[in-house]
């Protein structure tokens, strides 16, 4: 660990790369990987393996606090498919298999909003993620201005190693469905262990 600036110092730039389904942590000056290790050893370690299939070489990324202006993708655990916000004249969210680093689509800004919520702005449409009322299955996305708006607020829990996403008004789990479907649905089944509700979410530019 270094206290140096980083700014023009390529030791301490990483890249992450998207892996099955998790993510590859890459030195920028080495070009090698960060290598978690088994359960009982302390030190990570960095090599030049290739991560593809190889878990000592995959990471999850948790967030506990949300950058303003960072895109962030989001990810099924189930399907595998990430959070779609289309353009601005469509009001329904759709997962889809694209990769997400460079697609607007596919690229979310989280910002905090009152009570520990946050809201879940669409960078390609603009439209904030919508939880409607209980009675209501899907989400959607609208223009509205979320700053008291319930139905615009979202909250994150860690879930076995990942996030489920739990709308404030309707007070329903995002659920990512299996992969052969596109359109993502609201549900309030409990998320431990049930990874059609469970997502990774990890910042892409």
């Amino acid at each position: 660990l270094t206290h140096r600036n980083p700014t023009n110092d390529h030791y301490l730039h990483w890249r992450f790369e998207v892996v099955d389904g998790h993510l590859a942590i890459r030195s920028r000056s080495g070009n090698r990987y960060l290598d978690g290790r088994n359960s009982e050893h302390s030190d990570p370690l960095l090599t030049n393996r290739n991560p593809q299939g190889d878990h000592y070489l995959q990471w999850t990324l948790i967030p506990v606090n949300f950058t303003p202006n960072v895109h962030y993708a989001i990810q099924s655990r189930s399907s595998g498919r990430y959070l779609d916000g289309r353009n601005p004249e469509h009001s329904n969210p759709l997962i889809t298999a694209r990769n997400p680093f460079g697609d607007n689509y596919l690229n979310w800004f989280i910002q905090p909003t009152i009570d520990g919520f946050y809201t879940i702005q669409s960078v390609s449409g603009q439209g904030y993620l919508d939880g409607r009322n209980p009675e209501h299955s899907n989400p959607l996305l609208t223009h509205r201005n979320p700053t008291n708006d319930h139905y615009l607020h979202w909250r994150f829990e860690v879930v076995d190693d990942h996030l489920a996403i739990r709308s404030r008004s309707g007070n329903r789990y995002i659920d990512g469905r299996n992969s052969e479907h596109s359109d993502p649905l609201l549900t309030n089944r409990n998320p431990q262990g049930d990874h059609y509700l469970q997502w990774k979410i990890f910042p892409v530019a």
